[in-house]
């Protein structure tokens, strides 16, 4: 019985350590970036993706947005963004 008990406890530690892994991989690959600021303006680009511009202090940054996020943005607006490749992932309203 206390075998058993090992093992499955072993197994569950096994799945938490494996999760824990592929998440730090997938961070490596794709690292994200928690960013404060302003989005100034809002657009549509030649080759129809949606995208914002972005302020920190005076620098600004233009950041790739989902169709169904860009509904959402009515600039101008503080906010909080986690961007990946220069593609807005989510933003939350300060």
């Amino acid at each position: 019985m206390n075998y058993l008990f090992l093992i499955v406890v072993l197994i569950i530690f096994l799945f938490f350590v494996a999760r824990a892994v592929r998440r730090a991989i997938r961070n490596v690959k794709h690292p994200r970036q928690v960013l404060n600021g302003l989005i100034i303006e809002k657009y549509s680009d030649s080759q129809g993706k949606y995208r914002i511009v972005f302020q920190i202090r005076d620098q600004e940054t233009h950041y790739e947005i989902s169709p169904n996020l860009f509904p959402s943005v009515q600039p101008p607006m503080r906010v909080t963004l986690t961007v990946a490749d220069d593609k807005v992932i989510t933003f939350d309203p300060l």
